[in-house]
């Protein structure tokens, strides 16, 4: 049974005048309700995470760690549990940002071929994000994300051992399942926030992350830093500079000045200090 919550102090919601709702909105199981989520409807899917614009949803998948991990495969591939064992639960909390840095670093290949069987929502999702992931890279001239399916590794036929050494591993076995039931019953959760780990990798921002425009009405009242959760506003000298890199297009900023002077832009246009 997946085990995810939603940090309700990290989560929109907490913001005066914020209703967000795309963790229910994107939920193929219909699993959220309330900032409240099923565990019996959740299936770990992940599309939860993807969608959520400030890292607010716990989940039992370490992917800071996982993601860290693709990229010292041999290729980098990204999987699924029913590829590889060395795979992720489900592919659903990719976004096209996570893609592009990943590439951005080494060419990189994932595998979805297992997905519209699996869980069609999630297909659809990764087809898209993939895409526009894909727009991006060939206009950077990198190599584009290669669709791949990974072959499950071939099975080892068990080797002859003799009555000692049977009873030795029956009970190694054993304790081994323990740990594993003990270990169980801690249920770890871990927060993700792709915004946090984009930083961590310096990713370069392109088209693929939000742009933000602003007008003459701006007082400079720095209502709009004091808001951002992802802190991709600052001042700097009497000007406002804006990291897109940090920027998950919530838009706390644009809806809670009182100037109505920012405008939030589907794309980057590569100006960082905005008057």
């Amino acid at each position: 049974m997946a085990q995810r919550t939603i940090d309700l102090i990290r989560c929109l919601c907490s913001y005066p005048g914020t209703d967000c709702q795309q963790c229910a909105e994107h939920c193929p199981q219909q699993a959220v309700s309330q900032r409240q989520i099923d565990a019996a409807k959740c299936d770990n899917c992940g599309l939860c995470t993807a969608h959520c614009p400030v890292g607010a949803i716990l989940s039992d998948t370490d992917y800071d760690s996982g993601l860290n991990s693709v990229r010292s495969l041999t290729p980098p591939v990204l999987m699924c549990q029913k590829a590889s064992h060395q795979g992720f639960p489900c592919l659903g909390f990719l976004n096209r940002r996570i893609l592009w840095a990943l590439a951005g670093l080494q060419p990189l290949a994932i595998d979805t071929s297992r997905c519209q069987e699996c869980k069609p929502a999630v297909a659809r999702w990764l087809a898209a994000e993939i895409d526009a992931c894909n727009d991006a890279l060939q206009a950077a001239g990198r190599p584009l994300l290669k669709l791949v399916k990974v072959k499950p590794a071939p099975a080892t036929p068990p080797a002859a051992v003799g009555r000692r050494s049977f009873f030795r591993s029956l009970f190694k076995a054993a304790s081994n399942e323990a740990q594993k039931m003990a270990q169980a019953q801690k249920q770890y959760q871990y927060a993700f926030d792709p915004v946090v780990w984009l930083e961590k990798q310096h990713a370069a921002p392109c088209s693929l992350f939000p742009g933000l425009k602003i007008n003459s009405t701006c007082s400079h009242c720095g209502l709009c830093i004091n808001m951002c959760p992802e802190k991709a506003l600052q001042f700097n000298s009497g000007q406002l500079i804006f990291t897109a890199q940090k920027c998950s297009g919530c838009g706390l900023c644009v809806n809670s000045c009182p100037a109505h002077a920012l405008q939030l832009l589907p794309e980057y246009t590569g100006q960082q200090e905005i008057h």
